[in-house]
């Protein structure tokens, strides 16, 4: 594992990749983008932005971005948040009545009306000073409340876990049990989940028969009627290239194939579009790169994202889906935090860089959601501290790919990831 990525002084945290999605209509670029020509950047406001973050949450509601939670450079947790409106630009805190507690590397799904937020770990102002949560919490934008998790049943305590949205369930699978390790070799790693129902405030558990190998920082993504694990790191330092299908109805697994899978890899991309898994960039075992794979659910394959015109090389790098394309932005080249990014179109196999004018600075670990028409980049770090400033990308007038080109995402995924405590 890289020592940038993992030290949090002696060790490392491991890295939640994941969120759920949820199938919304597509929305027009001139009415969820202050950005009004095609491939421009807009600055986010950082008047009454949350205070500078990494390891952050966020979600899209249809119309503002919720970001919740996230680290400071003190070794200590947050527990707000704020909306930001691209419309108006303009943000607005989230309110912290019985909210959870601070924490970070925890995951947050939207589920078309409210955030669920759960697990993560909580630093209390030293690296083995923290604690990790199997609690969680429920906000709803409009009332501006929250309201608690059930704790019976829940999965056990974790960090760096993953967690999707089915449309009426939310679940969570793998994850470290431990925040810190020296040596940065024995985090604990886990393979079991549980499926959480809102309205019943109810957990049950997951299969672990057939399941993926233990692992945090995976990408995890929702076809619509199954959830795809893939890659990760094994908590021991060993990048993956497994991965599995599980299926809620049957709880029940079976694995992706590796053939043609790409090599082994944390921190990298990974989208859901048109019917397909795009994962691209990331760590893979001892070095940063620009590979990629798409795989197909249905037919069991992997097919090579082509590298020629790809962005440079690098890991912590932001992902999300649009029209049928994944657009991707930032990261670490293994050098530096770079601004540049690309789009790729999987029909044609090409990528279109995206304008370095505009752009926010380059970061890792940062924000990133899709909504509909435009990606929204904020927080991070930038290799010498956090940031709370942002941009809203509109791409050009992209075509819709695909039979589900034009339905995109709701709630994106967003790859959100660490970078090492100063």
């Amino acid at each position: 594992m890289k020592a940038h990525v993992r030290p949090m002084l002696v060790a490392a945290a491991a890295v939640l990749a994941a969120v759920g999605v949820a199938f919304a209509e597509d929305r027009s670029p001139a009415s969820l983008s202050p950005a009004a020509a095609p491939n421009s950047w807009a600055a986010t406001a950082t008047l009454g932005a949350p205070s500078k973050r990494f390891l952050q949450r966020a979600v899209w509601t249809g119309s503002k971005m919720i970001v919740w939670g996230g680290g400071a450079e003190s070794y200590n947790s947050f527990g707000d948040g704020g909306l930001y409106d691209p419309l108006t630009n303009k943000w607005k805190a989230v309110g912290s009545f019985n909210a959870p507690s601070a924490r970070e590397a925890n995951s947050a799904i939207w589920t078309g009306s409210r955030m669920i937020v759960w697990g993560g770990v909580g630093f209390h102002g030293a690296v083995l000073s923290n604690t990790v949560y199997n609690d969680g919490g429920i906000y709803d934008p409009e009332s501006d409340t929250w309201t608690r998790v059930a704790a019976l049943g829940a999965p056990s305590p974790r960090c760096y876990h993953t967690a999707v949205w089915t449309g009426s369930e939310m679940i969570v699978w793998g994850g470290s049990s431990k925040a810190v390790s020296s040596p940065p070799t024995d985090y604990h790693d886990l393979n079991t989940g549980g499926i959480y129902e809102p309205v019943s405030n109810t957990w049950r558990p997951i299969s672990t028969a057939g399941a993926p190998s233990p692992r945090d920082r995976q990408t995890a993504l929702w076809t619509g009627s199954r959830m795809i694990i893939w890659g990760g790191d094994d908590g021991k330092e060993n990048d993956l290239s497994t991965g599995g299908i599980y299926d809620p109805v049957t709880d029940s697994w079976e694995p992706t194939s590796n053939v043609g899978a790409p090599s082994g890899r944390d921190d990298n991309a990974g989208v859901w579009a048109d019917a397909k898994m795009i994962v691209w960039g990331g760590y893979a075992g001892d070095h940063v790169t620009d590979t990629g794979g798409i795989y197909d659910p249905v037919a069991d394959s992997w097919t090579a994202t082509s590298t020629a015109g790809a962005p440079s090389a690098r890991e912590l790098v932001n992902g999300i889906a649009l029209r049928g394309h994944l657009i991707v932005f930032g990261g670490w080249n293994g050098h530096a935090d770079v601004n540049t990014g690309g789009i790729y179109d999987p029909e044609s196999d090409t990528w279109t860089a995206t304008p370095i004018l505009g752009a926010p600075s380059g970061r890792e670990e940062a924000s990133a959601v899709s909504t509909g028409s435009a990606m929204i980049v904020w927080g991070g770090y930038d290799g010498d501290h956090n940031v709370n400033s942002g941009g809203v990308y509109t791409p050009p007038n992209l075509s819709c790919l695909g039979s589900r080109g034009c339905i995109i995402p709701a709630q994106p995924p967003d790859q959100v990831r660490i970078h090492p405590r100063p």
